[in-house]
């Protein structure tokens, strides 16, 4: 995720600290919900925003990593949720703090609402990443945005066979795969869909 992207973010981070809670997780969620393991599991919430997903999952008792670039958000998320969950400054595609903290193998990834903000070079790093940060058994659930971004924060085209065919390329197998309208207000006005995508290492 590009410099200029993080800067728009936090230009209006009050504003979207106020729509993304306003959302419920169960409701995001639910067309995925199935594939999430039973808690307690490790968990990575990459591109946390607030904390609205990373506290609902933290309140169901997995141990969560929170990955937010965004200072504001990641403010506004502490003072929320308390210290229940780790929040990390990284970004993908690399995820260098993250990945250099070792022995990390989680049992989910969240991608919820990032993949439109990087380029498809990226996009195929980043599966690179997430997949080696992947436990066995362990699913990734990624959302693909479509349609116009805002003006401070660009987004690029997202294919979801081309980022099915990134995740076979790492070893995994898609489980999931849904097209969506968005539920967000803002986001229905700008007839803005989703496409949601779900991958699996398998197991031992």
């Amino acid at each position: 995720m590009s410099d200029r992207v993080i800067a728009g973010y936090a230009a209006a981070a009050e504003v979207l600290t106020a729509r993304y809670c306003d959302l419920e997780s169960d409701d995001l969620y639910a067309g995925v919900a199935r594939y999430f393991p039973p808690a307690p599991a490790r968990v990575l919430d990459i591109g946390a925003g607030p904390g609205r997903d990373a506290g609902w999952l933290a309140a169901k008792g997995h141990d969560v990593t929170a990955v937010e670039p965004v200072a504001a958000f990641r403010t506004a998320g502490q003072a929320r949720f308390g210290a229940g969950i780790i929040w990390i400054d990284d970004r993908l595609p690399d995820l260098p703090t993250v990945r250099a903290g070792g022995g990390h193998a989680f049992d989910l990834i969240l991608v919820s609402g990032v993949w439109h903000h990087l380029e498809d070079a990226a996009q195929s790093r980043a599966m690179r990443t997430l997949s080696g940060l992947l436990a066995r058994g362990g699913r990734i659930i990624l959302s693909l945005r479509h349609g116009p971004g805002a003006p401070l924060r660009p987004v690029h085209p997202c294919d979801p066979d081309r980022t099915s065919l990134h995740a076979e390329t790492q070893g995994l197998d898609r489980v999931h795969r849904a097209e969506v309208p968005s539920i967000g207000q803002a986001n229905i006005a700008a007839g803005i869909r989703w496409t949601w995508l779900g991958f699996e290492r398998a197991g031992p």
